[in-house]
């Protein structure tokens, strides 16, 4: 049976917005010099994060060896690129135990 977080605490307002911006709180003060990233409703500059998907793979190994799912992009064609282990409260269904 999985298991849900009840909260996903941050220690401060910087925190959040880093992890909703996907940048650290020392860029966002950088970005920001004289905001008060505490006050509700402060204008601030974040960067434009643009998530692009991924390209087709060629080949795609699961390695229970080393708990990932791995892609490539054809023989010979560069390493692969780790997509996703998982973790202990959320393993990859494709290298849970019995598979």
């Amino acid at each position: 049976m999985a298991r849900s977080l009840k909260a996903l605490g941050y220690q401060s307002p910087e925190e959040e917005l880093g992890e909703k911006f996907h940048v650290s709180p020392k860029l966002l003060a950088a970005l920001n010099p004289g905001a008060d990233l505490e006050k509700a409703g402060e204008r601030i500059l974040v960067p434009n994060v643009m998530v692009m998907p991924p390209g087709k793979a060629g080949t795609v190994v699961v390695s229970k060896s080393e708990r990932a799912v791995l892609a490539y992009d054809g023989p010979g064609k560069g390493p692969g690129k780790k997509w996703w282990e998982g973790t202990p409260i959320n393993p990859c269904p494709l290298l849970a135990p019995g598979r």
